[in-house]
């Protein structure tokens, strides 16, 4: 039969006995949850300036090659024929 019981069940049992408070007895817990979810949205951000910075050079690079390998007619572009009378 197992008998242990987690910390947060023998604290709430015997309140007086901790001789040091855990993170939410102190009240941290909201500051640092604040805290990560700041650095989350820094990281995030970075992360986003530098893709932007990474795809501007790479569109630009892609339409000088456009514009180099461009042929007179776009390769897209349907045929017509002319219609004799």
């Amino acid at each position: 039969m197992n008998s242990e019981i987690t910390l947060h069940e023998y604290r709430l049992a015997y309140p007086n006995s901790a001789g040091i408070p855990t993170i939410t007895q102190r009240g941290l817990i909201g500051p640092i949850m604040l805290r990560q979810r700041r650095k989350a949205v820094r990281s995030a951000r970075r992360r986003a300036a530098r893709e932007r910075i990474l795809a501007g050079g790479a569109n630009a690079l892609a339409w000088i090659w456009r514009r180099l390998t461009a042929s007179a007619e776009p390769l897209g572009a349907p045929h017509v024929r002319a219609i004799r009378n």
